[in-house]
Order: C-alpha cells, then sequence, then structure tokens
C-alpha cells in the first residue's frame, strides 16, 4: 500500500477502517492461521507540497492513493505522529477482534 498524504485525499482513518473490512473478510473466508502482514509506505511532500512532476509521477501510478489527515496545513511530524496513531488503534482493534473470537470458540 501507497499512500500520498494530501489535504484534497481521502480521509485516512476511512481508508485504514475499508482495508481492515476488506482483510476480514478475506481472512473470514480463508483462515490459514498465518499472520497478516502489510506494508504501507507514507509519502509525504515538504510546506510547498509536491512539485508538479512528482505529483503526476505518484499519481500515475497504480498502487499510489491520496489520503489526508484533514484540510488544515500540519507540519511533518504531527502527520507522522497522528498517522502512527491510527495505525496503532487500527492494531488495537485487531487484537480485541482476535481475542473475542478465540473467547467465543
Amino acid at each position: 500500500t501507497i499512500w500520498m498524504l494530501s489535504e484534497t485525499g481521502d480521509p485516512l482513518w476511512e481508508v485504514l477502517e475499508d482495508q481492515e473490512r476488506k482483510q476480514s473478510k478475506c481472512t473470514a473466508k480463508i483462515n490459514t492461521g498465518q499472520n497478516r502482514t502489510t506494508t504501507t509506505t507514507l509519502i509525504l511532500g515538504n510546506q510547498l507540497g509536491y512539485s508538479a512532476d512528482d505529483e503526476k509521477l505518484l499519481l500515475g501510478t497504480p498502487s499510489v492513493r491520496k489520503v489526508s489527515l484533514g484540510s488544515l496545513s500540519l507540519l511533518t511530524s504531527q502527520c507522522i505522529t497522528i498517522t502512527h496513531h491510527y495505525l496503532d488503534r487500527l492494531f488495537e482493534l485487531e487484537l480485541s477482534e482476535e481475542s473475542d473470537e478465540l473467547m467465543y470458540e
């Protein structure tokens, strides 16, 4: 997964929730007993944004999706912190769902 951070992208939390729902459905259908691993890359611009050439290259790549943390401009460090929080929260939700499943088996 490659995410291009942009003020005009899809809300990151919604993208993560949607991705988790899709993965849960796949896992429910094919339970291999293996842990799921997903490599995610977050591309951040500087305070000026992406150059026209960079944006054209990134958006021309099918695996790149524009995501947003909101309409306000944030410092890079803030973007990284918020993204980590979202990923940690999603991981906690996955662990809680797995423990619920084990409890009811």
